[in-house]
């Protein structure tokens, strides 16, 4: 319940920091013809790379004799920790899990992975200041969980989905005293102790309002460089093609407008106008 719970707002924050929110239109000023026009500002992106680029684990100082740099080389965490970091930055939490490895299949003796809170979710006990219990799962192409393990202070218990219930297929006892998982919090308050996302309210805001002006330009643009012209006083054969028949207006401004004869049915010399076009240069200096 609590994984599905968060599910949908780690999808929106997923879906800013990769550009693929979709354009909150307020229905005033965009024709619906142009609102399948993509609009994508990465702001969100740019306000989680350039913190998570400045974050770097580099190893542990002064533990050569309990063997944890091994471990760190093992899991290759100089490149995988960026990965807890990245995921902090953008959901608020992130988690490592540590567990048994098998190295009969290449993997580290002590096994340590980063997992998404997409994933992942714990119970965290603010008494103790620690993980208390949590549960990773693995969903299959239906967004279903197929299977999982359940991290509790004694022991681990691997499950899997079957004819439509769970069941245990594994038990490890352990009998460390605590939960063999840490949570990777970001920007944490005593009042919100679960951390906050990088992707705030008000970056969204920014973004949402920066996607409406960038559009918003896009339309005036149109306008703009093929701004509405009028003609009066012409002689109506003159947008009528050699059959006879009724040409394409942009074909009529493309070519016969250049040269306009004189209206002798009507007296009078055709004339040629425009309808002045907002230009598209506010939008820019607002963003």
């Amino acid at each position: 319940g609590k994984l599905g719970a968060h599910h949908k707002a780690n999808e929106l924050k997923e879906h800013y920091y990769e550009g693929k929110q979709r354009l909150k239109d307020l229905n005033i000023s965009i024709p619906p013809t142009l609102k399948l026009v993509s609009s994508v500002v990465g702001w969100a992106g740019t306000a989680v790379d350039v913190l998570e680029e400045r974050l770097d684990f580099e190893g542990y100082i002064g533990a050569d004799n309990l063997g944890l740099n091994e471990i760190y080389r093992a899991n290759e965490l100089d490149l995988e920790s960026g990965l807890g970091h990245k995921d902090a930055l953008v959901y608020g939490t992130g988690f490592v899990f540590v567990g048994k490895g098998r190295p009969e299949l290449g993997e580290p003796e002590v096994l340590i992975t980063i997992e998404s809170p997409k994933k992942a979710t714990a119970i965290y006990d603010m008494r103790a200041r620690r993980i208390s219990a949590a549960i990773l799962v693995d969903n299959d192409d239906a967004g279903e969980i197929k299977q999982g393990s359940l991290y509790l202070p004694d022991e681990t218990i691997y499950f899997q989905k079957f004819q439509n219930r769970f069941v245990e297929v594994n038990r490890d006892i352990h009998m460390m005293g605590r939960v063999s998982v840490s949570p990777l919090i970001n920007n944490p308050r005593s009042g919100d102790p679960y951390g906050r996302s990088e992707i705030t309210r008000a970056v969204r805001s920014y973004t949402d309002s920066a996607m409406r002006t960038l559009l918003g330009a896009e339309v005036a643009r149109e306008f703009y460089s093929s701004p509405q012209r009028y003609i009066l006083g012409a002689d109506e054969n003159i947008f009528l093609d050699s059959d006879g028949n009724k040409m394409n207006p942009w074909s009529v401004i493309q070519g016969r407008v250049l040269f306009l004869p004189y209206n002798e049915d009507e007296n009078v010399m055709p004339q040629v106008g425009q309808f002045s076009a907002n230009s598209p240069a506010p939008y820019f200096e607002q963003i």
